[in-house]
């Protein structure tokens, strides 16, 4: 494994690590749902909204076979992603 990849696996972790944790602290410690919109600035709100689907709610009223649909999408992602990293030259091209 090579160092780029190793940075790039842990550049990834530590992210999905920090947004899993922050929605976490945003429903649980925060409790988000019953507080409905929360204005943080003048141009940002904070709403609690449940989005199945992907970028403009594709796949969101499918069922289940949109959900398989997505999980296989994501898959062949997550793999593209890292032979991609694998073969990168550069810390800059695995985010590391």
């Amino acid at each position: 494994m090579s160092p780029f990849f190793r940075s790039g696996l842990f550049v990834a972790l530590a992210t999905l690590l920090a947004d899993q944790a922050s929605k976490l602290w945003l429903l649980n410690v925060f409790e988000l749902g019953p507080r409905g919109t929360v204005r943080v600035l003048p141009f940002l709100d904070l709403v609690l909204a449940w989005n199945t689907g992907i970028s403009y709610g594709w796949f969101q009223d499918s069922g289940p076979v949109g959900q398989t649909v997505l999980l296989a999408i994501k898959i062949v992602a997550v793999l593209a992603l890292g032979i991609w990293m694998a073969r990168a030259g550069t810390r800059l091209a695995v985010g590391g």
